[in-house]
């Protein structure tokens, strides 16, 4: 899970004016009873909960960083064929216009009037929590310039319909919906699927997913700042950073964001300063100033007390093996690499991954890396052969569903 200390979200069940409860993401239970019941569509650190409690369980007025693993989208319309083909033609516009890879899209008809998509925040590139992010979702999604999406979901306490619960206005659960079934089913064969339950199995898990250019490019366009900066604990003299000559520009801006990560400030407050205040300064300002959001963003990953990259670096100069692979062969093996878990966790709330493991589809990896299933699988045999990895099929209910890969020879997390 990316920012576990985002583990909280508020929840409620019999309808939206109950009053809400804010638990722990991993005490999430069935509702005792499955009518109206609705979470969090973000997730919250220690000071939303401690707001609640001392708010008298209250969850009003809180503004500040939040995290979400998907950006939510609502379709709503009183002509339900209109709201299903509204579906369709979004659906259409991210695989055919933004080259998104819907099969790891979520999506759910509501049980009653409408449709909605969840969107993977990774693809969007590497996020970080933030006070902006309803913000910047509203801003996206306004620019997708499609009708009869509902932008008052973007706020800082908002509630998103479980799955597999009752809409009360029909009596209809809502349900997951295959890309297939969008397209094909009309409205009376979904309103049969929603008369029950129906299995969440197969849907991807969002930390499988990987950045979507023009959706990282989207993002840029679009996020928003409170301020150029707005950092309160520090002083006017930590932004006193010069303007630099053609050339230098992407360079400075990284050691500046490294600077100010250092001294506290997020994300989307450097992003601000760079392109709002910096950037005017050099002579001549960077035109794309979306290579620069993305410099930030480089730096934000970059992991300033780790002693590791002029190790990887060696491994990548000096390894013959590396350097006999072609260009797939070797982006595979970075795409590897840089994927590996440092610590244990469980994926998909069952496949147990340690420190130097991973866990992969044949496919993602492939799709990651613009290359085919089988040189895939023909390069893990491979790396297998020379004793770089193992490799374990994880099968569910005798259905192979993914596999684990653990690096040994190498100590990548010290």
């Amino acid at each position: 899970m990316r920012h576990p200390d985002y583990k909280y979200v508020s929840t409620v069940e019999g309808g939206v004016n109950q009053l809400r409860t804010v638990v722990l993401i991993d005490d999430i239970k069935e509702p005792s009873n499955p009518n109206e019941c609705f979470t969090s569509w973000c997730r919250y650190d220690q000071d939303y909960y401690d707001n609640w409690q001392g708010n008298g369980n209250s969850v009003a007025g809180f503004n500040g960083p939040i995290y979400a693993d998907y950006l939510p989208i609502d379709i709503d319309n009183q002509d339900i064929e209109q709201a299903q083909q509204t579906c369709r033609d979004f659906l259409g516009h991210l695989r055919y216009t933004l080259d998104v890879p819907i099969n790891y899209l979520r999506a759910f008809f509501s049980g009653s009037k409408g449709f909605s998509v969840e969107i993977p925040i990774a693809f969007f590139g590497d996020i970080y929590p933030s006070e902006q992010l309803p913000d910047t979702f509203k801003e996206i999604v306004k620019s997708f310039g499609f009708g009869d999406f509902d932008l008052k979901i973007y706020h800082h306490n908002p509630l998103w319909r479980r799955p597999n619960t009752i809409n009360e206005k029909s009596g209809l659960y809502k349900i997951p919906l295959s890309t297939s079934d969008i397209m094909n089913l009309d409205i009376q064969e979904i309103k049969n699927m929603a008369s029950k339950p129906v299995s969440l199995n197969g849907m991807y898990d969002f930390d499988e997913c990987f950045p979507v250019d023009s959706l990282v490019e989207l993002w840029n366009e679009n996020v928003q700042t409170s301020s150029p900066v707005s950092v309160k604990k520090q002083s006017d003299t930590d932004l006193n950073y010069k303007g630099v000559q053609e050339g230098q520009r992407n360079n400075t801006a990284f050691k500046i964001v490294l600077d100010l990560r250092a001294k506290g400030y997020k994300i989307n407050e450097v992003k601000g300063y760079i392109r709002d205040v910096w950037n005017p300064l050099n002579e001549p300002p960077e035109p794309d100033v979306r290579s620069l959001l993305r410099t930030v963003e480089s730096a934000y990953r970059y992991n300033i007390t780790d002693h590791q990259p002029h190790k990887l670096i060696q491994h990548f100069r000096y390894d013959p093996y590396y350097n006999s692979w072609d260009n797939d062969q070797k982006a595979i093996y970075v795409d590897i690499i840089s994927r590996m878990n440092e610590y244990e966790k469980l994926v998909w709330q069952k496949y147990k991954c340690g420190p130097n493991q991973l866990i992969y589809s044949y496919r993602t990896l492939a799709e990651r890396n613009n290359v085919s299933e089988k040189k895939v699988r023909t390069f893990i045999k491979h790396l297998e052969q020379l004793g770089r990895i193992t490799n374990e099929i994880l099968k569910n209910k005798g259905r192979i569903e993914c596999s684990r890969l653990t690096f040994i020879g190498f100590d990548w997390t010290h």
